[in-house]
């Protein structure tokens, strides 16, 4: 392989999505920066934003290598699902940016050289590994809450896409002894809002399926079991949730809304709930409800055909 120096243009591709370079990415951008006439800078971008894996948008961090390396050239490269393809367009864009110069690659043992597979030179740059841009993020905290500091959390949230959180709410019935024709339902109390609430909650990511997180919250809430586990449930609708948390914000609550027959045990209450108790299902308990609820209890007493 020809001298780093013999090469026109040094190429370096990461994330950098740290609050400061660690002196894995200084060594490894010096390098490139004093050994060649050019360096181009590829910021990898994910086709999600806003994560604690992507905080930074591609400005922020274009502005961070051009703070240190002026002379440098920052582009954004988009992640594809195949190698060959985010190649393709990584040698495509060297060309346009620098035509018929030569290239050298630049990466550590864990880059985004192990993914190439178009036609440059590659150099890996050893003793990278031991620098953790996870670790510097995570070390992100209240402490560094200077006016600089909520300016960057402002703006990120800003350019955060308008959310929907998804929930889970379940409706367990139960027919009386008394009254083997009359349906009674179990709904949660909590002493921080008016009114009765299904039991449920927010799905999450470690739930297999709605219906996994539906299962869950049920046990979590009030301690029953379901006999046939998701089997058990049976879908009502999905909706809008006018939850008063999220009135005054553009991110808004979706619900799963399930029912199941109560099968055995004593319901509890748990978690987020202060209390559970058995209510009949009629017309009549529809004032008893929580107003983010009502429709979710209108929804069902329409599904039993109860007036």
């Amino acid at each position: 392989m020809k001298s780093t120096r013999k090469y026109d243009v040094g190429v370096v591709v990461g994330r950098f999505q740290v609050p400061e370079f660690h002196a894995g990415h200084r060594h490894l951008l010096e390098t490139v920066y004093e050994n060649h006439k050019s360096m181009l800078v590829f910021l990898g971008a994910a086709p999600t934003h806003g994560t604690i894996e992507n905080p930074l948008d591609f400005s922020i961090r274009q502005q961070m290598i051009l703070d240190l390396y002026p002379r440098a050239t920052v582009l954004m490269i988009m992640d594809r699902p195949e190698d060959r393809t985010w190649s393709d367009d990584l040698d495509a864009m060297i060309e346009r940016t620098f035509p018929n110069r030569s290239i050298l690659l630049y990466g550590g043992r864990d880059s985004f050289l192990k993914h190439y597979r178009g036609k440059h030179k590659k150099k890996r740059i050893n003793n990278l590994q031991e620098f953790s841009g996870t670790e510097l993020r995570a070390n992100v905290d209240a402490k560094d809450a200077n006016v600089d500091f909520r300016r960057g959390v402002i703006y990120a949230l800003r350019y955060l896409y308008p959310r929907v959180f998804p929930t889970v709410d379940v409706a367990v019935l139960r027919t009386t002894v008394s009254k083997p024709n009359w349906l009674e339902v179990l709904m949660g109390r909590k002493k921080t809002l008016a009114g009765l609430i299904f039991p449920g909650g927010f799905v999450s990511p470690s739930d297999e399926s709605f219906e996994v997180a539906a299962v869950r919250e049920l046990r979590e809430e009030t301690g029953l079991v379901l006999m046939h586990g998701v089997q058990s449930l049976y879908h009502v609708t999905t909706m809008r949730i006018d939850d008063w948390r999220y009135r005054a914000s553009r991110d808004k609550i979706i619900t799963t809304f399930y029912q199941t027959d109560f099968f055995s045990g004593v319901p509890r209450a748990a978690d987020d709930l202060d209390g559970v108790e058995w209510v009949p299902l009629a017309g009549s308990t529809l004032q008893l409800i929580a107003s983010h609820h009502r429709p979710l209890f209108a929804k069902l007493l329409e599904e039993r055909g109860i007036e």
